[in-house]
């Protein structure tokens, strides 16, 4: 969840203006051999990952932290 206002607008709001109108704003990833999308949610300020591998608990998600990379 984005906690600080002024980062989330100098990150998005200034270089999205036009898709920041939208409640969700979609990013996929290309991962070479395999795609992952994270969503934005622009009401609720919530970025969500979504991976179509399930990985075995306890497993290192490399995709993840590719992620949370770009979220950061």
């Amino acid at each position: 969840q984005n906690q600080d206002q002024a980062l989330r607008e100098k990150r998005m709001d200034n270089h999205f203006p036009k898709v920041m109108k939208n409640r969700y704003i979609h990013f996929p990833i290309d991962h070479g051999n395999h795609w992952t999308i994270v969503v934005f949610d622009n009401v609720d300020g919530i970025w969500r990952h979504y991976d179509s591998l399930r990985l075995v608990k306890g497993c290192h998600n490399k995709h993840f932290e590719i992620v949370k990379e770009i979220v950061n």
